[in-house]
């Protein structure tokens, strides 16, 4: 745990300081500027907004570009507490995290509960149709074809 009383408040640490926390009321973020009060509810939150293990068998580890069989790939969105936004912009309290397989610590934020929902449908949409390009072309979002 990061010692806020006696730090100096620099880089990173200097960030999360002056960073708009926020706590989850339902589904919907609320501005917490207490940060005791902060504190409180982070540690004992469930922040997990979506999470699912897709599991890699001999049939499928071709499409995720994995040698080995028989892992776990995690798409995991989970409510983050703290604006990620730079220089005031909306507040991106969601991050949706994939974990293992061609796409490991690919990240994408967002701003609400619905939007964090999408987000981790689109991910996994995503890997089960062969990666973002593909699904990127099915929307005719990559470009071209």
């Amino acid at each position: 745990m990061i010692c806020w009383m006696t730090c100096k408040p620099s880089g990173i640490i200097s960030h999360m300081i002056k960073a708009k926390r926020y706590i989850l009321v339902g589904r919907k973020a609320v501005e917490e500027p207490d940060l005791s009060r902060w504190e409180g509810w982070f540690s004992h939150a469930n922040r997990i907004v979506k999470s699912i293990d897709i599991p890699v068998t001999e049939e499928n580890r071709f499409l995720f570009k994995i040698t080995v069989p028989h892992c776990v790939i995690n798409v995991s969105t989970v409510f983050l507490g703290i604006d990620h936004a730079l220089y005031g912009a909306r507040p991106l309290l969601y991050e949706t995290k994939i974990t293992g397989g061609q796409y490991d610590q690919r990240r994408q934020w967002t701003h609400t509960w619905d939007e964090a929902e999408t987000e981790h449908q689109f991910m996994v949409e995503a890997l089960l149709q062969g990666g973002f390009t593909c699904l990127l072309r099915k929307f005719n979002l990559a470009g071209g074809a």
